[in-house]
Parts: structure tokens; sequence; C-alpha cells
């Protein structure tokens, strides 16, 4: 029987809801209720954390069952290490990694492994960290859609890249604080809506552009909310690497690659995290089955009511094992661990 193992999923630790309303600035967290958070950023509410079972382990562990699940890769998404200032950077990511490792250690079955979280803003002290939470149980990496408004794919952050594809820890890229937030407010739209999917999109596109996938080979993109619009707009994506090489400013960073682009998007992988039949045979035609994976968004509200499972099963296209592989063997499979 298929094994079912969600890799988008979210558990903010007590302790760090201590230390984000305490000290995150950007965006604010307020308290509102018993095990009720609101996140905001100015004047505009961008997310919620409605109960207990995202941020106790321990109410955590029993629903992960009702929702249809074998085991969850835990991760703490928006915010993250990076979105405080550097000097409590290194300090954040060391709080979050333990308590998520802590979790895995109690919970071993339904939460086996987990996502890291970087500092970002202190390079040296995230190389080190990934090494260390890799011992402790990570299998991946909780990459942010930008670093507190700068593009992951600046020069500077490259190192990290380059040593997620030594260890062989992928980068799952989630929506953080959008780039585009002011555009979405002018046209009276909620951030989650265009503003994330968008910003996972530029980031990880921003990244094949400067030829991360070609530079290094054991690096892996798992891109949330069925890759953004990657699947969608593949030809403009590759036709626009093409056609403006010569006469776009920002084209001077891009890497002169020997292969079409779209032989690079098809590199990277992505979950079912729009629930939309349609969508996700979009990516299923770029990337196959072998590059699709299982994720629900639990417990966000944006995840509906987060049947991931019962989603992939219930789609016509896709054969038993095709199902089998997403619902949990290619998460397996790229992050080398088993259950």
């Amino acid at each position: 029987m298929a094994k079912k193992i969600d890799v988008h999923t979210h558990l903010y630790p007590r302790s760090y809801m201590e230390v984000l309303v305490k000290h995150c600035k950007s965006p604010k967290f307020l308290k509102v209720g018993d095990n009720k958070y609101r996140m905001q950023e100015g004047d505009t509410i961008m997310g919620h954390i409605d109960g207990a079972e995202e941020i106790d382990p321990d109410v955590r562990a029993q629903a992960i069952p009702k929702l249809g699940l074998d085991a969850q890769v835990i991760s703490t998404p928006l915010p993250g290490a990076e979105r405080f200032e550097k000097s409590m950077t290194v300090e954040t990511q060391e709080l979050i990694n333990n308590e998520l490792a802590a979790t895995c250690k109690k919970y071993p079955k339904v939460m086996p492994r987990f996502l890291c979280s970087l500092s970002w803003k202190d390079v040296d002290a995230s190389l080190k960290e990934m090494k260390r939470a890799k011992g402790m149980g990570a299998v991946g990496i909780l990459c942010p859609s930008n670093v507190h408004g700068r593009a992951i794919s600046d020069p500077e952050f490259e190192p990290i890249f380059k040593q997620a594809a030594e260890l062989g820890m992928p980068f799952v890229v989630h929506p953080s604080v959008p780039l585009t937030a002011e555009a979405q407010n002018i046209n009276g739209l909620p951030w989650q809506l265009f503003g994330f999917t968008f910003d996972t999109t530029m980031a990880t596109i921003g990244c094949v552009y400067k030829g991360y996938i070609e530079k290094y080979p054991g690096l892996t993109f798992m891109v949330c909310h069925t890759g953004g619009t990657i699947p969608f707009l593949a030809f403009r994506i590759s036709n626009s690497y093409k056609k403006y090489a010569e006469t776009y400013k920002g084209a001077k960073d891009w890497m002169k690659m020997d292969k079409p682009l779209t032989e690079y998007l098809k590199k990277i992988m992505f979950d079912n995290c729009q629930y939309w039949g349609p969508s996700f045979r979009c990516a299923y035609e770029l990337v196959g089955a072998e590059g699709l994976y299982l994720g629900t968004d639990y417990p966000h509200r944006a995840g509906g009511d987060w049947g991931a499972a019962g989603f992939i099963e219930a789609q016509p296209w896709l054969n038993d094992k095709e199902k089998e592989m997403i619902m949990g063997g290619n998460v397996m499979r790229v992050m080398n661990f088993k259950i």
C-alpha cells in the first residue's frame, strides 16, 4: 500500500510563537485568543493560526491519521528565521530546528523528518546549521521565496545552494511576504491568491535563469502550490530566457546554458496544493509523475479541507503506480528516507 507523506505542512513550535510575538517586526504576530494568532504586514492580514494543531505537537500527532496520511515532513514557514534582524537570525534558526527535531524524536512514526530553517542573512552560520540540522533528521530546507526583500538567487546566497546540492537536501520553496504585495493591494486581492504563487515562481525561475540547476546537478527545487505558475507558463518562461537575453538589463546575470530551458524546468518538483485537477495535470505534463508530490498546506486556511490524498486518488489520468509515487515514493527517493 502506498505511503502517504505530506511535505507541505507547517508547525509553529510554541516557544517560537513567543519569539514571534515579541520580536518579529515583519510580519507582526498578534495573539487574538487561545492558540489563535494573526499574521499582519502593515495593515494587511496575511495569515492566521487557528488552533492548537498548528503549535502543539501532541495535538498534531493525533490529527495526522485523521487527514488520511501516514506521516508529515514538518516545517516552520513564513516567517522563518530570515525575517528577523540579522543579530537574531542565528539563534532563531537553531530554536526552530531544535524544536522540530525534538518533535520528530517524540513522534517518529507520524512526523519522522523535518525541513530546516536557515538564517540566510548570515551565510556562514547557515552553512553550519544545514549540516547540524541534517544530523538531527532534517531532509530538506524550507526555502523562503525571498530573503526579507532580497532575491534568493542573489549571489551572496549561492553557497547555500551549492552546499545543499552536496548534502542532498532539496529546497522546498514556500512563500514569504511577497515582493508584489503592493500590486495585490492596489487590485484589492488577498496575497494568498497571486502574491504567494507569483513570489515562489519568481524565486525559482530566478535560480533557473542563473544556472543553479545546471551548475549543481544534485540540487532539487520542490515548489509549493503546484509550482505557483511555473507549469502553466513553461513556454513563456523558456521563450523569455531566449528572446530577452540581449536586451533585458537583468540578463547580465543569466547563465548561458546549452540545453533548452524547458529541460531544466522538467527537473523541478511540484505538489498538488492547488487542488484543481487541470492545474495538477498541467504540472504532470511538464514533469511527469516522478516530479510530483503530496502537499496539504495543513493547517492553513488556503488548503481547504486538506484532502490531498483523496485528491490524488481521484485523478482518473493517473495509474496506480503513478499515484504511489506521488503519495510518498518520490519524496522518500529525493529526500533519502523511508518510513
